[in-house]
């Protein structure tokens, strides 16, 4: 966790071991803070992080589900395709 984040936002706060076979997903629930688990009996959850030294990151409802269910694509796809350079078009436009 940052020091600058709040536990008691509302936000979810996923942490993962460093083997990646346990996830735990803390939330404040208005009353209390929760805490639920997860751990694989066979394979890893994804690892979102790659090199990223920060350690933090932010998911969506959908990809914290696909997470959980064990998808190897979260965070990994992109929404929209690179742009397409000029050299690699196969004709010009002439005006």
């Amino acid at each position: 966790m940052e020091a600058g984040s709040r536990p008691l936002s509302g936000d979810l706060f996923l942490f993962v071991s460093r083997n990646r076979t346990l996830a735990k997903v803390m939330v404040w629930d208005g009353s209390g803070l929760c805490i639920y688990a997860k751990r694989l009996e066979v394979g890893r959850f994804a690892c979102l992080w790659g090199s990223s030294a920060s350690g933090e990151l932010s998911l969506s409802s959908s990809e914290l589900q696909l997470f959980f269910e064990g998808s190897s694509l979260v965070g990994r796809m992109p929404l929209s395709p690179p742009p397409i350079a000029r050299e690699n078009l196969l004709c010009e436009a002439r005006i």
